[in-house]
């Protein structure tokens, strides 16, 4: 029923292919405490977590005119199989690790209040960093499921004789469920929907599938950070290494048989598509904000097999690396440039520079420089930028790099 071999397949293969972490961005001259309580969810609301245990999430409520105002995080962390193993042995090794498992090893005990002192942008709660967004409620859920919020199957699936549970969509579900019950959440006069890397897939996903189930009173818009991944030829495992990865989720966890994808045209025919945003935003209805690297780290070193800029820097990238670097950059500037002329109302913040994931790191807080906007003839940080296209502000739509990495000024690299 289930692939054994999902790494290779005809003209596919991961032999050549290195997977590494992320980039190391700057320190931050903060100290932050954003205050969350955690939530653990019943059995009986069929929420779990790979290992089959409680399915948590984290809220930080409302204040004053904010109270009404919710914001919704699919926080990232990968699927399964992104890491390069077999989909089921890398469900596997999350067992033991922070995105197998709702054990207090990694996360907070139900109803614990805690300080998370990590930056995190716009969900930031303190004013003075974040003045549009900080007094809103606030809700982050966790990666839990290997299948990015996804996973439909009722029944465990027995791998090395372990149970694996793949309730993505449960999950998502009673976090709303609860946050109807508890906090009115159906009641609220606004709703952002975010994510980021694999998170923001997921959020826009679940856009299409949560405006049959949102009261339509309510104003919804989508904000999502690094997630624009492409459907890209991959020179290190010699195919398009992300449709593959995508297919393999699709088989191993039965997708076919989520109701999740009922609005995505491709649900009868390709539903891998239905898990890329370049395929489905097309038919989503809610305004959306994108901040994205146009060399996007991740998407380099661990779906094109590019490693050069997180061993030492882009100078140390060799001409065959850097062209390939400047095709998966011409290829996401011509998708992005589609996005926007069928969506000329959304937003978009796009550098050129090696990074990953803006929203919730060293970008928002001033470190990154500005992005130009051939509109205004003006150049806009992503804090500024986004707070003027969620206000309305005309021409603060499209904020686009015109100067590839290589020649940008406002890259600024930092390593150990």
């Amino acid at each position: 029923m289930f692939p054994s071999k999902a790494w290779t397949v005809e003209n596919c293969s991961m032999e050549n292919v290195t997977f590494s972490h992320n980039m190391p961005a700057a320190s931050l001259p903060y100290n932050f405490s954003e205050p969350y309580t955690c939530v653990e969810l019943d059995n009986s609301t069929g929420a779990k977590a790979i290992d089959g245990t409680n399915y948590k999430f984290y809220f930080n409520p409302g204040q004053g005119s904010g109270k009404k105002k919710f914001m919704i995080y699919w926080q990232g962390g990968a699927f399964c199989g992104s890491d390069g193993l077999p989909v089921l042995e890398s469900c596997y090794e999350k067992l033991d690790m922070m995105y197998g498992t709702s054990s207090t090893q990694f996360w907070e005990a139900n109803g614990t209040s805690f300080n998370e002192t990590a930056p995190w942008g716009m969900f930031s709660s303190t004013k003075e960093f974040n003045p549009l967004f900080s007094d809103w409620f606030k809700i982050r859920m966790l990666p839990l499921d290997g299948a990015n919020y996804q996973g439909s199957l009722e029944e465990p699936v027995v791998w090395n004789g372990t149970e694996m549970w793949f309730r993505g969509f449960n999950n998502t579900m009673a976090t709303i469920d609860y946050m109807q019950n508890h906090y009115d959440l159906f009641n609220a006069t606004e709703i952002v929907l975010s994510g980021g890397s694999a998170g923001g897939i997921a959020a826009m996903i679940w856009a299409s599938y949560l405006k049959d189930i949102f009261p339509s009173h309510i104003k919804i818009t989508l904000m999502i950070d690094g997630g624009l991944f492409l459907d890209a030829y991959s020179p290190g495992s010699h195919c398009y290494l992300f449709r593959f990865m995508k297919q393999q989720l699709v088989e191993t966890f039965q997708l076919n048989n989520s109701e999740l994808y009922k609005n995505c045209r491709y649900k009868d025919t390709e539903l891998w598509k239905c898990l890329m945003i370049e395929y489905i935003y097309e038919d989503c209805e809610y305004p959306v904000f994108f901040s994205n690297s146009q060399t996007d780290t991740f998407e380099l070193s661990n779906l094109m097999g590019i490693t050069c800029i997180l061993n030492g820097g882009p100078d140390m990238c060799n001409s065959k690396e850097r062209k390939a670097i400047n095709n998966v950059r011409e290829k996401f500037l011509t998708t992005t440039l589609t996005m926007k002329k069928n969506k000329p109302t959304w937003g978009y913040w796009l550098r050129s520079c090696f990074e990953h994931s803006l929203q919730f790191c060293w970008a928002w807080y001033g470190h990154s420089m500005d992005v130009f906007n051939a509109e205004t003839q003006e150049t806009e940080n992503i804090r500024n930028a986004l707070y003027a296209w969620y206000l309305g502000e005309a021409n603060h739509t499209s904020f686009i790099d015109l100067i590839d990495w290589l020649h940008n000024p406002r890259c600024v690299y930092y390593f150990e």
